[in-house]
């Protein structure tokens, strides 16, 4: 019987279908249903959404005049072999050909999901960015709605939040710039506490305006867009943020916390305004208008590893502010001679030979990883994946691959040990434009290298104290007798 009826409605669609073709005749008006201009707004009008799930969204009932492009009907006809009658048979339709007349109009009403004014989404949610992506789209608009009241401006939130201690460290111009609408920005502000304990009265006018834009995006990042390993310039020339998360074993499964350089994000998406939107963070960001190549230069403890990066041809890399951020492990002057005296080799002067440059560059290149790592993240770390890396062959799937060594992270009582060699952190954090530099007492021994054997041709042998910080020239006195006896000779470096 359903077979019957199905026969029967085919039947006489077909029919219809056929009887009107029948009656037309060339030259008749057809629609074309190409767009001859914009269309145009007649009307419009706001209710609040009756069917939503979520509170304070709204449903604009936008009418819309459409127009088109008149056609008429023209008979086309194309001839072609057909096997089965063994000759050409002619075929014709009818098609509907645009004028270049623009007559035919056509209203058209579409609903469209908003949050009523005053309110918008709760971006926070899972955290997932997914929810920063869609959550202005209309599924989930009506599923979760518009929680949240939307203020005025950023500088508002910050009046809303009682962030007083912040708000008035703000310049005139500054303050006017987050009270417009011309653009969007994300605040990273301390809570009162923390700045009334920073002694910021000693600080000039010029520098306090480049602490408070170090804390100021000029662009608005929700929390679910504060990923991993993200960089973004702040209102301060030169000067970075950095966004690092903690994960669980370096899974990438168990997002623990997030840290804004260094400093953990304790309330994300606080308060959410028309032009931006503020996080509070536990602490003050320090930054700095240098990059690590400039600060070691500029730094006189660092002149041996500076060294050694100019002789390696590396120093030019660290210098770099367009790439991702850099976690450099850097030994002192002290910590070299540490080194050098512990294996009894002259670590520096094998490294600076011609004939050791390759093994110069797997030494330096295990002493930084990409990715700014703060000292808030190492202690929360067991290891870290350096550049100092080999091409190497797989035998079962038959490529070649890139391998890395790994450096191990260790927190104890003494504070946080880089490496099997028991060298510590001795100074933390220090900032730069493209990533963070740590100071460490001793340094890093890369696996692959047998430093020993490579540098048994460079024996160490330390140099005696001098009572005096400039030693005497050897002019200044008389040659001495020759010995009676031999006697080792001192070796002065």
């Amino acid at each position: 019987m359903k077979t019957q009826l199905l026969v029967l409605a085919v039947f006489l669609v077909s029919l219809a279908y056929a009887d009107f073709f029948h009656n037309i005749q060339e030259g008749d008006p057809c629609s074309t249903y190409q767009q001859c201009r914009q269309k145009e707004l007649i009307s419009e009008e706001t209710t609040p959404c009756t069917n939503c799930r979520g509170p304070n969204v709204c449903v604009t009932a936008r009418k819309y005049m459409k127009s088109y492009y008149s056609g008429v009907y023209e008979k086309r006809c194309e001839s072609y072999y057909s096997w089965y009658h063994g000759r050409y048979r002619k075929y014709c339709h009818w098609e509907c050909v645009a004028t270049q007349n623009c007559t035919d109009t056509k209203n058209v009403t579409k609903n469209e999901y908003d949050c009523c004014p005053g309110f918008t989404t709760n971006t926070t949610g899972s955290g997932h960015y997914y929810d920063s992506w869609f959550r202005e789209s209309k599924w989930y608009l009506k599923r979760h709605g518009c929680p949240r009241v939307l203020y005025n401006s950023t500088f508002d939130c910050l009046s809303q939040l009682g962030l007083t201690a912040f708000a008035d460290l703000l310049s005139d111009s500054l303050q006017d710039s987050l009270e417009s609408d011309n653009s969007s920005f994300t605040i990273f502000a301390p809570p009162n506490e923390i700045l009334n304990q920073r002694n910021l009265g000693s600080l000039s006018s010029s520098e306090i305006d480049v602490l408070t834009k170090s804390h100021i995006l000029n662009k608005e990042i929700h929390f679910p867009m504060l990923y991993n390993g993200l960089k973004k310039m702040s209102l301060s020339p030169g000067r970075f943020v950095f966004v690092s998360q903690s994960y669980n074993y370096e899974t990438f499964t168990f997002k623990k916390d997030t840290y804004i350089s260094g400093v953990k994000l304790i309330a994300p998406d606080a308060c959410v305004a028309v032009n931006g939107v503020v996080h509070i963070i536990e602490g003050v960001i320090e930054s700095s208008d240098q990059t690590i190549a400039e600060v070691v230069s500029a730094t006189p403890s660092f002149s041996t590893m500076e060294s050694l990066l100019v002789k390696a041809d590396l120093l030019s890399s660290l210098n770099n502010t367009h790439g991702f951020p850099t976690t450099l492990f850097v030994p002192d002057n002290d910590a070299f001679k540490q080194g050098s005296s512990d294996l009894m080799v002259d670590i520096v002067q094998c490294l600076l030979a011609d004939e050791n440059m390759r093994s110069l560059k797997k030494f330096l290149k295990y002493h930084y990883t990409c990715d700014a790592f703060f000292s808030s993240i190492l202690v929360k770390k067991t290891q870290l994946t350096t550049e100092a890396c080999q091409r190497r062959w797989s035998r079962r799937y038959w490529y070649y691959y890139r391998h890395c060594k790994t450096v191990a992270i260790n927190v104890n009582d003494d504070g946080i040990q880089v490496g099997e060699s028991g060298s510590l952190i001795e100074e933390a954090d220090i900032q730069a434009t493209n990533g963070v530099m740590h100071q460490i007492s001793l340094p890093l021994i890369n696996p692959w290298l047998d430093l020993e054997k490579l540098c048994s041709d460079f024996p160490y042998s330390p140099v005696s104290p001098s009572p005096s910080s400039t030693p005497p020239s050897a002019s200044a006195f008389p040659p001495p007798p020759p010995p009676l006896l031999p006697s080792p000779t001192t070796i002065l470096n």
